[in-house]
């Protein structure tokens, strides 16, 4: 597999296990609070790892 494919995978399986776990804590009463920015930066580095 190309390296792109490889990293647009691996980018759209953190998106759902982000959107997954959100709507699991939501679905129980808990919200995620979260600065901006420093959630922009992790997910940035994140993908760029």
């Amino acid at each position: 597999m190309a390296a792109g494919l490889k990293d647009d995978a691996n980018a759209c399986a953190l998106q759902a296990q982000l959107i997954a776990t959100d709507v699991f804590l939501r679905l129980n009463g808990w919200r995620l609070v979260v600065d901006p920015d420093e959630a922009h930066e992790f997910l940035i580095g994140l993908l760029e790892t």
